[in-house]
């Protein structure tokens, strides 16, 4: 498989594109933290999600260009911490959404995750990222704000924030 591996600022965490031997890995991780992901924002699809419809959505993801494409947040490139997706909405605009296990918060990887995922999505030739962060969530503020994006709406339960980005570097 093609794949998509990125670098990030911190040294230890990776991000790389999902393949099919993920599949049982997320499935674990997302029952382990099913409490902490619910506390912050809807989750129940992804917890509901088979080890088995994981891998074969892996199996048909690509790699990492213009389709959705879901990345794996990885530490010393062994353990998986979390994940983050890029969809495209209306390219040259996409959607981020990303999450980390809760003992991993607070220590940067998902600001370093998003902030490879902004440069891949350059790449990619996005100009404007979104991204939604249920009411209370600061921590997931803070990340967002940390990576340039900016509140742009209040919607219902969520703020909706906003990055412009230059396609080309």
């Amino acid at each position: 498989m093609g794949g998509v591996r990125l670098v990030t600022e911190v040294g230890e965490v990776t991000v790389r594109t999902h393949e099919p031997a993920d599949a049982e890995e997320l499935r674990r991780l997302l029952a382990e933290n099913a409490e902490h992901l619910m506390s912050s924002g809807d989750y129940r699809d992804e917890i509901a999600t088979t080890a088995s419809q994981w891998r074969e959505q892996f199996a048909t993801a690509g790699d990492g260009s213009a389709a959705t494409c879901s990345f794996g947040i990885w530490l010393d490139e062994r353990e998986l911490v979390g994940r983050i997706v890029l969809t495209p909405v209306a390219p040259p605009s996409y959607a981020v959404g990303y999450w980390v296990t809760n003992p991993q918060q607070g220590k940067g990887f998902a600001s370093a995750s998003l902030a490879a995922i902004v440069r891949h999505a350059a790449t990619l030739g996005a100009t404007d990222l979104f991204a939604g962060v249920n009411h209370g969530n600061a921590a997931s503020r803070r990340v967002l704000e940390k990576c340039g994006f900016v509140e742009v709406a209040d919607v219902d339960t969520y703020t909706r924030f906003h990055r412009r980005i230059d396609p080309l570097g």
